[in-house]
């Protein structure tokens, strides 16, 4: 068996496939212009700003929704919130810089360059747009959370100041002249509340907690009591239609029989006439 691997790699080196592949990307990057893959780069890189806002957006969502009076992360929901605030600043930055600079002297050309560089501006505005949205959908709840947050704070202030107005207690001496050396003793001799007052508070606050547990109690209540109706109508209702169906196929059934009856009367009525009017005819004739 003869060896021709020479004549195999003569035969690949006379081939012209390497040469025209090598031509046809050399046009292809040769009438590609520079702007398109600039405005790529620059639209790119809006859209991975974009999406590491919107990463940043679901995040603060997460903190915001658990957030509560007793816990409430309210330093890293600040650095978040400035962090998504500059992403976004910069990404429309970014994007307009770049329409300014490639897009709009190139838009008006009409070449598919032109509109694929139209379709990426398309597509990270929308991106920058979901994020933005998103971004203020969870500001309004952050807004809506403190203020109800605001509100349990100052509510349980108000009831802890009444209480201690309450305990408060006039001291003895109290007229305003030279205390003597023994009023330190004398002030020794009243007990310290501060304690006591913070263990108030704190059953006030737990108080309010389990009234509001109760309330939401309630609620579900209520709403299982009006699921419950809803039920028993819809099972009356079923009834009532049951019923309504078997009147309604009662009287179908007599309107049968009454169209029976009449029919078989008819008949009856078409024979004897046609038999009296053949004995009548056979007698005659």
């Amino acid at each position: 068996m003869a060896d021709r691997t020479r004549e195999f790699f003569e035969l690949l080196h006379k081939m012209p496939v390497v040469e025209a592949v090598d031509e046809a990307r050399a046009t292809t990057t040769t009438t590609t212009p520079g702007y398109v893959g600039q405005f790529h780069a620059a639209s790119t890189g809006v859209v991975v700003g974009a999406r590491v806002a919107m990463a940043r957006v679901k995040h603060l969502s997460i903190l915001v929704r658990r957030s509560s009076i007793f816990e409430d992360p309210a330093e890293e929901i600040a650095a978040l919130i400035h962090a998504i605030n500059d992403d976004l600043t910069a990404s429309g930055t970014e994007l307009n810089a770049a329409r300014r600079r490639w897009l709009e002297p190139n838009k008006r050309s009409g070449a598919e360059c032109a509109r694929h560089c139209v379709a990426m501006d398309a597509q990270a505005a929308r991106e920058v747009e979901e994020t933005t949205e998103a971004f203020k959908h969870v500001l309004k709840l952050r807004s809506e959370s403190v203020k109800a947050q605001t509100d349990r704070k100052e509510m349980f202030a108000r009831s802890s100041k009444q209480e201690k107005k309450v305990r408060a207690r006039v001291p003895v001496f109290d007229d305003g002249l030279p205390r003597p050396q023994h009023q330190t003793q004398d002030q020794m001799l009243i007990p310290d509340t501060t304690y006591l007052d913070a263990r108030a508070d704190a059953a006030q606050d737990i108080e309010a907690q389990v009234q509001e547990i109760g309330d939401i109690f309630g609620k579900l209540s209520s709403l299982v009591k009006q699921q419950d109706e809803q039920v028993e109508r819809i099972e009356t209702n079923i009834e009532q239609t049951v019923a309504d169906v078997d009147r309604a196929q009662s009287v179908l059934l007599h309107r049968l029989n009454n169209m029976n009856a009449t029919t078989r009367t008819v008949l009856k009525c078409v024979g004897i006439v046609t038999a009296t009017f053949v004995f009548y005819t056979v007698v005659i004739a």
